[in-house]
């Protein structure tokens, strides 16, 4: 049996840091959609990961906050 959840209402969330990639710290700024902060954190490590195959320990978040539209 499938039980699909509520999506509800998503916010957006940017994120600014480093990353290090190749060797040398580079600076970000990335808006993610997600319901929450966590679940926020947590999308933009994995894109980051998938993206450009950074471990997590080499992303360092700054600062989060979420965008008002």
């Amino acid at each position: 049996m499938i039980f699909l959840l509520d999506q509800g209402e998503s916010m957006k969330f940017e994120f600014k840091g480093k990353i290090r990639i190749k060797g040398e710290w580079k600076p970000f700024t990335r808006v993610v959609d997600a319901k929450t902060e966590r679940f926020a954190r947590e999308k933009l490590l994995s894109l980051f990961g998938s993206e450009h195959g950074v471990k997590r320990r080499f992303i360092v978040i700054d600062s989060m906050q979420e965008v008002k539209e």
